[in-house]
């Protein structure tokens, strides 16, 4: 059923490209601002603040969308075909689309942005057994490795555009400052909260926790919902270290979340890691750990 379906959606994306490459031959040619595709929101703002208003940045997975079941829309395959760029992050959709987007896109070239510092594996409740662990695709929100994504993204859009080079060069070095700003900032503010844990829905917070010196507890276990034994575990660490407060996320179901929440007496927070305002999410982030640390 799969197969059906990426094959019917890989045919009407050809067609609406082949559509629009009839309909722009009967019009007079334009400027066009380069194209250029990622994943997630959280790099479209990374992207855009590179390419400032030389480029036309997309990011397959809506806002409220999952990058573990997204899947391309037709139009955004088709316009994936003039696209010269592609950022990828290794989030699930990813993984299970890349082979067919570049077999399909040959003029596109998929660049990888988890590169130039330390990966690590996603945290479960239990130590993993598996000869190979699942690799954290959520390298974003930690401000330095963003910082190397931002330079990786000017060096590959420079190198496609080169005529604007300059301006590239100039607003990547504006985003590092800014960066490196907040970097600093969160540095200070989460400095009193240094050794704690906190209590997550999905573990999206690995790389933040490793550069802030904390710790995250999932309740997911390797990508599914917690079995009545594991969420017992959860709910008795939780007491253990006197966690009160449980981050989720939207993409994800909050049934076991609100029961968590309810066995420590404690409650559930909303916040959004895929927010393409990159600035205000981590100052959202940074925010809610400290209301926790405080209690």
């Amino acid at each position: 059923m799969r197969i059906f379906l990426t094959a019917t959606l890989i045919v009407i994306a050809l067609m609406l490209s082949s559509c629009t490459k009839q309909s722009d031959s009967s019009q007079p040619s334009k400027p066009k601002k380069m194209i250029v595709f990622t994943g997630i929101a959280p790099l479209k703002y990374l992207i855009n603040q590179v390419g400032g208003d030389k480029i036309d940045v997309e990011a397959m997975v809506p806002p409220g969308g999952s990058p573990a079941t997204w899947e391309p829309l037709p139009a955004q395959l088709a316009k994936l075909a003039h696209a010269p760029l592609y950022f990828t992050i290794g989030v699930p959709f990813e993984k299970q689309w890349i082979g067919t987007l570049i077999k399909n896109n040959p003029n596109t070239q998929f660049v990888p942005l988890q590169t130039g510092f330390k990966h690590r594996a996603i945290e479960t409740l239990e130590k993993s057994t598996a000869k190979s662990p699942r690799t954290d695709p959520h390298s974003w929100l930690n401000p330095q490795d963003a910082i190397i994504m931002a330079r990786a993204i000017k060096s590959y859009i420079s190198l496609a555009d080169p005529k604007n080079s300059v301006e590239y060069e100039k607003n990547c070095s504006n985003l590092v400052k800014k960066l490196k700003a907040l970097d600093e900032k969160l540095e200070k503010e989460l400095a009193p909260c240094a050794g704690k844990s906190i209590l997550v829905f999905h573990p999206s917070y690995g790389y933040f926790c490793d550069r802030y010196h904390l710790t995250q507890i999932p309740i997911e276990i390797a990508g599914r919902k917690p079995s009545p034994q594991e969420l017992s575990k959860v709910i008795s660490l939780a007491k253990q270290k006197k966690i009160h407060t449980l981050l989720v996320q939207k993409q994800f179901s909050q049934t076991e979340a609100k029961t968590v929440a309810q066995a420590i007496n404690g409650k559930v927070l909303s916040v959004n890691p895929l927010s393409e305002n990159y600035m205000e999410m981590m100052q959202t982030i940074s925010e809610a750990i400290r209301s926790e640390c405080k209690k």
